[in-house]
């Protein structure tokens, strides 16, 4: 697909780009990529905290810093995690190649977020090296992207991860998703709320619109449980959706019984239906992003757990 022909694909229609808000204008930014494996390489026969801080830490963009704020805490415990998986940071590729590839691939899931979103801010994407715990997040610089958790190749040494790990991270041709994730939240409106449904239609969304802006979401082991179990998900969820309390639904890891993170799914099935619900597509974009009011959303959609 083409740059341009990405700005019809949904409705057949050019949006006209703001001065400031154009897709095409969105740097992806690696350097940090490449910092971290000069300090990766430097920490085998050198003091790896120094390495880290000196050659990783200091020199970082502005995407890396809130990351490390956000993430990472110090060049101390992060260099300790680091070395725990070493097995698996010698086991990927240590360069962004990678990451390079898709760049066409991501500019067309900005440009259909665009077509879908003519309100959209386009941030700067940022791709830092994690200690394989965070796929992407969003911070005042962009979208900043955990570039090792989408560096499974056939190589890939798993030996040293749990089983949230050996599950999640992905090929590099996963990356339009999740920026396109990542973006949705960038775009968000009612991030601060904190109750199980508002989270789960928070991240639900960012699943649903990711989808229609790159052409699939993230979460496909999610939703294979949760097709298989929807009936007796929906009615757990309806008795706990007004809990602060996510541990069952959110941000959790894999639970012994069933996969982590099964709020995505609930909330991707609710913003589905009221999706296909509205007769206007476009303006349903715009409330799904825009919502404060997630109750109301959910009883809008007539979702009842697919039945």
């Amino acid at each position: 697909m083409t740059l341009l022909a990405a700005l019809v694909v949904i409705t057949g229609q050019v949006v006209p780009m703001l001065k400031g808000d154009d897709p095409l204008d969105v740097k992806f930014v690696t350097t940090d990529v490449a910092n971290f494996w000069k300090a990766y390489d430097a920490s085998k026969s050198q003091d790896p905290e120094t390495c880290f801080r000196d050659l990783y830490f200091t020199p970082g963009t502005p995407g890396l810093k809130s990351f490390v704020f956000l993430r990472l805490r110090d060049p101390k415990s992060f260099s300790g995690n680091v070395d725990k998986m070493r097995s698996f940071y010698d086991s990927i590729p240590h360069d962004a190649s990678a990451i390079d590839a898709q760049v066409p691939r991501m500019r067309s899931a900005l440009l259909a977020f665009k077509n879908l979103y003519p309100e959209a801010r386009f941030p700067t994407v940022y791709f830092v090296v994690g200690q394989a715990s965070t796929g992407g997040t969003t911070a005042a610089p962009g979208l900043l992207i955990g570039a090792e958790m989408y560096a499974r190749t056939a190589k890939a040494d798993f030996s040293s991860m749990g089983t949230w790990q050996k599950r999640v991270i992905a090929t590099a041709d996963v990356l339009p998703a999740i920026v396109a994730h990542e973006l949705v939240h960038y775009n968000q409106r009612g991030l601060s709320q904190d109750t199980v449904l508002a989270k789960s239609i928070t991240e639900g969304a960012a699943d649903f619109i990711g989808e229609l802006s790159s052409g699939f979401q993230i979460n496909g082991a999610i939703h294979t449980y949760g097709h298989a179990h929807e009936a007796e998900l929906w009615k757990e969820f309806k008795a706990e959706k007004d809990s602060r309390d996510l541990k069952r639904w959110m941000y959790n890891g894999d639970q012994p019984d069933r996969p982590a993170d099964l709020g995505y799914f609930v909330g991707y099935r609710i913003v589905q239906s009221y999706y296909q619900k509205a007769p206007n597509k476009r303006e349903a974009i715009k409330t799904i992003l825009e919502t404060k009011d997630f109750p109301k959303l959910l009883e809008e959609s007539g979702y009842k757990g697919g039945g």
